[in-house]
């Protein structure tokens, strides 16, 4: 077997491996949000999958894997993260101000290792400067490291914060919707 023979297969083992051991998790990453401040219905909504037919034409998305530095990996050599950056937004519902943080979450901080292709993302959320809402990650990306553990929790859907309402709603995949108090884990329900 020639020397570029050899090459070949192991650049397709590799890429096999690669390609197997991400699929497992990128049906279920969503990758972004779509934030939804309908001011008329005193409701935000932030939705993870954010790719619905119904999602509105001003709801502006975040695109967590646009926050991660580096966005695309060298030729050669390794590939590892070099910033992580956060996106803030506000909305004004029912005389109070909401103020988001969104960060990225990465799966491996080598792009090129297991899971580093994958990035989920949190939110954070004050209301009127005040805890509303601590750090929710959408999705656990260590997932990916065993998907079939039973040591994650849902990946989020869905929070809803309704004008008035002393808490967010945060409905999970496979779960019940649960009102989170504040400011708390995301784990824990009222």
């Amino acid at each position: 077997m020639s020397g570029a023979a050899a090459r070949r297969i192991v650049l397709a083992t590799r890429v096999a491996f690669a390609v197997a051991a991400v699929g497992a998790c990128l049906p279920v990453l969503a990758q972004r949000v779509v934030v939804d401040c309908d001011r008329r219905s005193g409701t935000l909504t932030i939705d993870y999958a954010g790719r619905g037919p119904d999602r509105p034409a001003h709801a502006p998305a975040i695109d967590f894997e646009a926050l991660v530095s580096p966005h695309r990996c060298p030729a050669e050599g390794p590939c590892m993260i070099t910033s992580l950056k956060s996106v803030t937004r506000s909305c004004r519902l029912g005389g109070a101000t909401y103020r988001m943080t969104f960060r990225p979450v990465p799966g491996n901080a080598n792009r090129q290792g297991l899971c580093g292709g994958l990035v989920s993302g949190s939110v954070e959320i004050r209301k009127d400067g005040r805890p509303f809402l601590g750090e929710t990650t959408f999705e656990e990306v260590n997932r990916c490291f065993v998907p079939d553990s039973d040591d994650h929790d849902d990946p989020v859907d869905v929070i809803r914060i309704v004008a008035g309402r002393a808490a967010a709603e945060v409905v999970r995949r496979n779960a019940h919707p649960r009102e989170s108090t504040t400011p708390t884990r995301p784990s824990e329900s009222r």
